[in-house]
Protein backbone atom coordinates (compact mmCIF):
# COMPACT_ATOMS: atom_id res chain seq x y z
CA UNK A 1 0.00 0.00 0.00
CA UNK A 2 1.51 3.38 -1.01
CA UNK A 3 0.52 4.97 2.32
CA UNK A 4 3.31 3.28 4.28
CA UNK A 5 5.93 3.87 1.59
CA UNK A 6 5.03 7.56 1.55
CA UNK A 7 5.17 7.60 5.35
CA UNK A 8 8.69 6.22 5.17
CA UNK A 9 9.76 9.29 3.19
CA UNK A 10 8.16 11.56 5.81
CA UNK A 11 10.12 10.29 8.82
CA UNK A 12 12.73 12.88 9.86
CA UNK A 13 16.23 11.67 9.02
CA UNK A 14 15.09 8.79 6.78
CA UNK A 15 16.55 9.38 3.34
CA UNK A 16 16.76 6.90 0.45
CA UNK A 17 19.72 4.96 1.90
CA UNK A 18 18.12 4.59 5.33
CA UNK A 19 14.80 3.65 3.72
CA UNK A 20 16.59 0.93 1.76
CA UNK A 21 18.00 -0.48 5.01
CA UNK A 22 14.51 -0.57 6.53
CA UNK A 23 12.97 -2.26 3.50
CA UNK A 24 15.77 -4.83 3.43
CA UNK A 25 15.13 -5.73 7.08
CA UNK A 26 11.32 -6.07 6.98
CA UNK A 27 8.78 -7.63 4.59
CA UNK A 28 7.33 -4.17 3.99
CA UNK A 29 7.18 -0.67 5.45
CA UNK A 30 4.01 -1.36 7.44
CA UNK A 31 5.86 -4.11 9.31
CA UNK A 32 8.66 -1.66 10.07
CA UNK A 33 6.30 0.98 11.48
CA UNK A 34 4.69 -1.65 13.70
CA UNK A 35 7.94 -3.27 14.83
CA UNK A 36 8.90 -1.09 17.79
CA UNK A 37 12.31 0.19 18.82
CA UNK A 38 13.93 -3.17 19.60
CA UNK A 39 13.24 -4.71 16.20
CA UNK A 40 13.94 -1.49 14.33
CA UNK A 41 17.47 -1.48 15.72
CA UNK A 42 18.13 -4.66 13.72
CA UNK A 43 17.78 -2.69 10.48
CA UNK A 44 21.02 -0.84 11.17
CA UNK A 45 19.42 2.57 11.68
CA UNK A 46 21.05 5.02 14.06
CA UNK A 47 19.42 5.41 17.45
CA UNK A 48 17.94 8.78 16.48
CA UNK A 49 16.43 7.41 13.27
CA UNK A 50 15.16 4.31 15.07
CA UNK A 51 13.29 6.44 17.61
CA UNK A 52 11.98 8.79 14.89
CA UNK A 53 10.61 5.81 13.01
CA UNK A 54 9.08 4.17 16.08
CA UNK A 55 7.52 7.43 17.22
CA UNK A 56 6.15 8.57 13.87
CA UNK A 57 2.48 9.52 14.12
CA UNK A 58 1.87 12.21 11.50
CA UNK A 59 -0.48 10.09 9.46
CA UNK A 60 -2.68 13.08 8.63
CA UNK A 61 0.26 14.58 6.72
CA UNK A 62 0.73 11.31 4.84
CA UNK A 63 -2.93 11.23 3.85
CA UNK A 64 -2.72 14.85 2.66
CA UNK A 65 0.19 13.89 0.41
CA UNK A 66 -1.84 11.04 -1.07
CA UNK A 67 -4.77 13.39 -1.67
CA UNK A 68 -2.54 16.09 -3.17
CA UNK A 69 -0.97 13.59 -5.55
CA UNK A 70 -4.35 12.29 -6.68
CA UNK A 71 -5.71 15.81 -7.15
CA UNK A 72 -2.69 16.72 -9.29
CA UNK A 73 -3.06 13.64 -11.48
CA UNK A 74 0.10 12.02 -10.12
CA UNK A 75 0.44 8.28 -9.68
CA UNK A 76 2.45 6.93 -6.75
CA UNK A 77 4.66 4.03 -7.78
CA UNK A 78 6.38 2.18 -4.95
CA UNK A 79 9.59 0.23 -5.24
CA UNK A 80 7.52 -2.96 -4.77
CA UNK A 81 5.41 -2.12 -7.83
CA UNK A 82 6.44 -4.12 -10.94
CA UNK A 83 6.12 -0.90 -12.96
CA UNK A 84 8.89 0.79 -10.97
CA UNK A 85 11.81 1.33 -13.39
CA UNK A 86 14.15 -1.64 -13.10
CA UNK A 87 17.23 0.50 -13.67
CA UNK A 88 16.40 2.54 -10.57
CA UNK A 89 15.46 -0.45 -8.44
CA UNK A 90 19.00 -1.80 -8.84
CA UNK A 91 20.53 1.48 -7.70
CA UNK A 92 21.90 1.87 -4.17
CA UNK A 93 19.44 3.95 -2.18
CA UNK A 94 16.64 3.70 -4.71
CA UNK A 95 13.72 6.00 -3.75
CA UNK A 96 10.97 4.05 -1.99
CA UNK A 97 8.33 5.96 -3.97
CA UNK A 98 8.18 7.82 -7.25
CA UNK A 99 5.53 10.35 -8.21
CA UNK A 100 4.68 9.90 -11.87
CA UNK A 101 2.70 11.54 -14.63
CA UNK A 102 2.39 9.97 -18.05
CA UNK A 103 3.07 6.53 -19.42
CA UNK A 104 4.55 3.88 -17.17
CA UNK A 105 5.45 1.40 -19.85
CA UNK A 106 9.12 0.55 -19.64
CA UNK A 107 10.46 3.27 -21.90
CA UNK A 108 13.66 3.36 -19.88
CA UNK A 109 14.75 -0.17 -20.77
CA UNK A 110 16.71 1.34 -23.65
CA UNK A 111 17.58 4.83 -22.49
CA UNK A 112 20.36 7.37 -22.67
CA UNK A 113 20.65 10.36 -20.37
CA UNK A 114 21.58 13.70 -21.93
CA UNK A 115 22.65 16.55 -19.66
CA UNK A 116 24.53 19.80 -19.87
CA UNK A 117 24.72 23.47 -19.12
CA UNK A 118 21.76 25.81 -18.87
CA UNK A 119 23.70 28.29 -21.02
CA UNK A 120 24.83 26.36 -24.11
CA UNK A 121 26.62 27.67 -27.15
CA UNK A 122 24.83 27.45 -30.52
CA UNK A 123 26.94 24.34 -31.19
CA UNK A 124 25.80 22.73 -27.94
CA UNK A 125 22.19 23.54 -28.75
CA UNK A 126 22.44 21.77 -32.11
CA UNK A 127 24.17 18.71 -30.65
CA UNK A 128 21.62 18.31 -27.85
CA UNK A 129 18.64 18.54 -30.17
CA UNK A 130 20.16 16.20 -32.75
CA UNK A 131 21.08 13.69 -30.06
CA UNK A 132 17.50 13.57 -28.79
CA UNK A 133 16.17 13.13 -32.33
CA UNK A 134 18.73 10.51 -33.32
CA UNK A 135 18.10 8.43 -30.20
CA UNK A 136 14.37 8.59 -30.85
CA UNK A 137 14.84 7.29 -34.39
CA UNK A 138 16.82 4.36 -33.00
CA UNK A 139 14.04 3.52 -30.54
CA UNK A 140 16.00 4.80 -27.54
CA UNK A 141 14.34 6.85 -24.82
CA UNK A 142 15.95 10.21 -24.01
CA UNK A 143 16.20 10.94 -20.28
CA UNK A 144 17.00 14.41 -19.01
CA UNK A 145 16.23 16.84 -16.21
CA UNK A 146 13.88 19.29 -17.91
CA UNK A 147 16.15 22.25 -17.18
CA UNK A 148 16.85 25.24 -19.37
CA UNK A 149 19.48 24.78 -22.06
CA UNK A 150 20.76 21.33 -22.99
CA UNK A 151 18.09 19.37 -21.09
CA UNK A 152 15.13 21.09 -22.71
CA UNK A 153 16.67 20.85 -26.17
CA UNK A 154 17.27 17.11 -25.79
CA UNK A 155 13.63 16.59 -24.80
CA UNK A 156 12.45 18.70 -27.73
CA UNK A 157 14.65 16.81 -30.17
CA UNK A 158 13.20 13.49 -29.05
CA UNK A 159 9.63 14.79 -29.32
CA UNK A 160 10.23 16.26 -32.77
CA UNK A 161 11.38 12.84 -34.00
CA UNK A 162 8.32 11.11 -32.53
CA UNK A 163 10.22 9.48 -29.65
CA UNK A 164 9.65 8.92 -25.95
CA UNK A 165 11.37 11.06 -23.37
CA UNK A 166 11.51 11.01 -19.58
CA UNK A 167 11.79 14.19 -17.50
CA UNK A 168 13.27 13.68 -14.03
CA UNK A 169 12.14 16.74 -12.11
CA UNK A 170 14.06 18.59 -9.42
CA UNK A 171 10.83 19.63 -7.68
CA UNK A 172 7.38 18.21 -7.03
CA UNK A 173 5.55 17.42 -10.25
CA UNK A 174 2.97 20.08 -9.43
CA UNK A 175 5.70 22.74 -9.26
CA UNK A 176 6.96 22.92 -12.87
CA UNK A 177 10.54 24.11 -12.94
CA UNK A 178 11.63 26.09 -14.78
CA UNK A 179 8.13 27.62 -15.11
CA UNK A 180 8.59 28.35 -18.81
CA UNK A 181 8.93 24.60 -19.46
CA UNK A 182 5.44 23.80 -18.14
CA UNK A 183 4.11 23.49 -21.70
CA UNK A 184 7.06 21.28 -22.67
CA UNK A 185 6.27 18.94 -19.79
CA UNK A 186 2.65 18.69 -20.96
CA UNK A 187 3.90 17.83 -24.45
CA UNK A 188 6.03 15.05 -22.99
CA UNK A 189 3.02 13.52 -21.27
CA UNK A 190 0.78 13.95 -24.33
CA UNK A 191 3.39 12.16 -26.49
CA UNK A 192 3.44 9.11 -24.22
CA UNK A 193 6.49 10.10 -22.22
CA UNK A 194 6.97 10.37 -18.49
CA UNK A 195 7.43 12.98 -15.78
CA UNK A 196 8.78 11.57 -12.54
CA UNK A 197 10.14 12.80 -9.24
CA UNK A 198 10.99 11.31 -5.86
CA UNK A 199 9.98 14.61 -4.25
CA UNK A 200 6.63 15.08 -2.52
CA UNK A 201 3.89 17.17 -4.16
CA UNK A 202 4.39 20.84 -3.43
CA UNK A 203 8.18 20.53 -3.02
CA UNK A 204 9.85 23.62 -4.41
CA UNK A 205 13.27 23.38 -6.09
CA UNK A 206 16.25 24.14 -3.87
CA UNK A 207 19.99 23.76 -4.13
CA UNK A 208 19.64 20.33 -2.50
CA UNK A 209 16.89 18.89 -4.70
CA UNK A 210 18.92 18.93 -7.91
CA UNK A 211 21.70 16.54 -6.80
CA UNK A 212 18.92 14.10 -5.81
CA UNK A 213 17.46 14.45 -9.28
CA UNK A 214 20.89 14.01 -10.88
CA UNK A 215 21.34 10.70 -9.10
CA UNK A 216 18.15 9.41 -10.74
CA UNK A 217 19.23 10.78 -14.12
CA UNK A 218 22.40 8.70 -13.89
CA UNK A 219 20.46 5.65 -12.77
CA UNK A 220 17.93 5.64 -15.60
CA UNK A 221 20.28 5.81 -18.60
CA UNK A 222 22.51 3.03 -19.88
CA UNK A 223 24.90 5.82 -20.79
CA UNK A 224 25.18 9.46 -19.74
CA UNK A 225 26.08 12.04 -22.38
CA UNK A 226 27.38 15.42 -21.23
CA UNK A 227 27.02 17.88 -24.10
CA UNK A 228 28.47 21.04 -22.55
CA UNK A 229 29.35 21.76 -18.94
CA UNK A 230 31.28 24.41 -17.09
CA UNK A 231 33.63 23.74 -14.19
CA UNK A 232 30.83 23.67 -11.61
CA UNK A 233 27.95 22.41 -13.72
CA UNK A 234 25.40 20.08 -12.17
CA UNK A 235 25.89 17.88 -15.24
CA UNK A 236 29.26 16.87 -13.79
CA UNK A 237 27.45 15.63 -10.67
CA UNK A 238 25.32 13.43 -12.90
CA UNK A 239 28.48 12.14 -14.62
CA UNK A 240 30.05 11.34 -11.26
CA UNK A 241 26.97 9.41 -10.15
CA UNK A 242 27.06 7.50 -13.44
CA UNK A 243 30.69 6.53 -12.90
CA UNK A 244 29.86 5.34 -9.38
CA UNK A 245 27.14 3.17 -10.90
CA UNK A 246 29.56 1.78 -13.53
CA UNK A 247 27.68 3.50 -16.34
CA UNK A 248 29.39 4.75 -19.48
CA UNK A 249 29.99 8.50 -19.55
CA UNK A 250 30.32 10.14 -22.96
CA UNK A 251 31.37 13.78 -23.33
CA UNK A 252 31.18 16.10 -26.32
CA UNK A 253 34.60 17.67 -26.99
CA UNK A 254 34.54 21.44 -27.08
CA UNK A 255 36.67 24.47 -27.82
CA UNK A 256 39.35 24.88 -25.18
CA UNK A 257 38.70 28.61 -24.80
CA UNK A 258 35.00 28.29 -23.97
CA UNK A 259 33.72 28.04 -20.39
CA UNK A 260 31.04 25.57 -21.51
CA UNK A 261 33.73 23.13 -22.64
CA UNK A 262 35.86 23.03 -19.52
CA UNK A 263 33.83 20.35 -17.76
CA UNK A 264 33.38 18.10 -20.79
CA UNK A 265 37.01 18.31 -21.87
CA UNK A 266 38.10 17.48 -18.34
CA UNK A 267 35.77 14.45 -18.31
CA UNK A 268 37.48 13.21 -21.47
CA UNK A 269 40.89 13.77 -19.91
CA UNK A 270 39.75 11.72 -16.91
CA UNK A 271 38.52 8.75 -18.95
CA UNK A 272 35.10 9.58 -20.39
CA UNK A 273 34.50 8.53 -23.98
CA UNK A 274 34.64 11.42 -26.44
CA UNK A 275 31.57 11.77 -28.63
CA UNK A 276 32.91 11.63 -32.17
CA UNK A 277 29.66 10.63 -33.83
CA UNK A 278 26.01 10.29 -32.81
CA UNK A 279 26.42 6.58 -33.48
CA UNK A 280 28.76 6.35 -30.47
CA UNK A 281 25.80 6.84 -28.13
CA UNK A 282 23.46 4.60 -30.08
CA UNK A 283 25.95 1.73 -30.19
CA UNK A 284 26.67 2.06 -26.47
CA UNK A 285 22.99 1.88 -25.56
CA UNK A 286 21.82 -0.68 -28.06
CA UNK A 287 24.67 -3.13 -27.48
CA UNK A 288 23.47 -6.53 -28.61
CA UNK A 289 20.25 -4.98 -29.97
CA UNK A 290 22.22 -2.95 -32.49
CA UNK A 291 23.93 -6.05 -33.85
CA UNK A 292 20.81 -8.21 -33.96
CA UNK A 293 17.83 -5.90 -34.46
CA UNK A 294 17.01 -4.96 -38.03
CA UNK A 295 14.85 -2.04 -36.94
CA UNK A 296 17.69 -0.52 -34.97
CA UNK A 297 20.11 -1.07 -37.83
CA UNK A 298 17.76 0.76 -40.17
CA UNK A 299 17.42 3.58 -37.68
CA UNK A 300 21.18 3.87 -37.45
CA UNK A 301 21.44 4.16 -41.20
CA UNK A 302 18.86 6.96 -41.22
CA UNK A 303 21.23 9.35 -39.50
CA UNK A 304 24.65 7.74 -39.84
CA UNK A 305 24.95 6.70 -43.48
CA UNK A 306 27.95 4.70 -44.54
CA UNK A 307 27.66 6.00 -48.13
CA UNK A 308 30.83 7.90 -49.10
CA UNK A 309 30.28 11.53 -50.12
CA UNK A 310 30.72 12.49 -53.78
CA UNK A 311 33.81 14.51 -54.71
CA UNK A 312 34.18 18.28 -54.88
CA UNK A 313 31.48 20.84 -54.10
CA UNK A 314 28.77 18.18 -54.26
CA UNK A 315 30.48 16.36 -51.39
CA UNK A 316 30.52 19.46 -49.19
CA UNK A 317 26.82 20.09 -49.80
CA UNK A 318 26.03 16.41 -49.24
CA UNK A 319 27.84 16.39 -45.89
CA UNK A 320 25.75 19.34 -44.71
CA UNK A 321 22.46 17.80 -45.81
CA UNK A 322 23.23 14.49 -44.09
CA UNK A 323 23.09 16.38 -40.78
CA UNK A 324 19.81 18.20 -41.46
CA UNK A 325 17.68 19.54 -44.32
CA UNK A 326 18.54 23.04 -45.51
CA UNK A 327 17.69 25.63 -48.13
CA UNK A 328 20.17 27.28 -50.48
CA UNK A 329 20.89 30.24 -48.19
CA UNK A 330 21.64 27.93 -45.27
CA UNK A 331 23.92 25.81 -47.44
CA UNK A 332 25.82 28.92 -48.55
CA UNK A 333 26.40 29.77 -44.89
CA UNK A 334 27.35 26.23 -43.87
CA UNK A 335 29.67 25.40 -46.75
CA UNK A 336 31.24 28.83 -47.32
CA UNK A 337 30.56 28.54 -51.05
CA UNK A 338 28.71 31.14 -53.10
CA UNK A 339 25.14 30.58 -54.26
CA UNK A 340 26.13 29.63 -57.82
CA UNK A 341 28.42 26.81 -56.63
CA UNK A 342 25.82 25.57 -54.15
CA UNK A 343 23.11 25.49 -56.81
CA UNK A 344 25.41 23.67 -59.25
CA UNK A 345 26.23 21.11 -56.57
CA UNK A 346 22.51 20.62 -55.80
CA UNK A 347 21.76 19.98 -59.49
CA UNK A 348 24.57 17.43 -59.61
CA UNK A 349 23.30 15.70 -56.46
CA UNK A 350 19.70 15.65 -57.75
CA UNK A 351 20.86 14.03 -61.01
CA UNK A 352 22.70 11.41 -58.93
CA UNK A 353 19.59 10.79 -56.85
CA UNK A 354 21.48 11.80 -53.71
CA UNK A 355 19.18 14.66 -52.63
CA UNK A 356 15.48 15.43 -52.82
CA UNK A 357 13.63 18.71 -52.67
CA UNK A 358 10.84 19.50 -50.22
CA UNK A 359 8.22 22.28 -50.51
CA UNK A 360 9.82 25.64 -49.81
CA UNK A 361 12.97 24.67 -51.74
CA UNK A 362 14.47 22.82 -48.78
CA UNK A 363 16.76 19.95 -49.68
CA UNK A 364 17.48 16.76 -47.76
CA UNK A 365 19.82 13.83 -48.23
CA UNK A 366 18.17 10.84 -49.87
CA UNK A 367 19.48 7.88 -47.91
CA UNK A 368 16.84 5.34 -48.86
CA UNK A 369 18.20 4.49 -52.30
CA UNK A 370 21.92 4.53 -51.50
Amino acid sequence: MPRYYVALTCVPGIGPMAAASVLAAFPGPQDAFEAGVALLRTSGLSEARTRAMAGFNDWDAVDRILEDAERAGQEIVTIADPRYPGALRMMDGAPPVLFVRGSLEDTTQLAATIVGTRHPTPYGEKVAERLGAALARAGICTVSGGARGIDGLAHRGALAAGGKTVVVCGAGLDVPYPPEHASLFEQVVAAGGTLLSELLPGTRPTRGTFPRRNRLLAGLGRAVVVVEAGDKSGALITARYAMEQNKTVIAVPGQIDRAQSKGTNRLIRDGAKPLLDIVDVVEEVLGEYQRRGRAEDEALQSFAPRVPPPPGDAGSVWDSLVLEPADTDELVEKTGMDAARVNAALVELELMGRVKRRPGNRYYANLEDQ
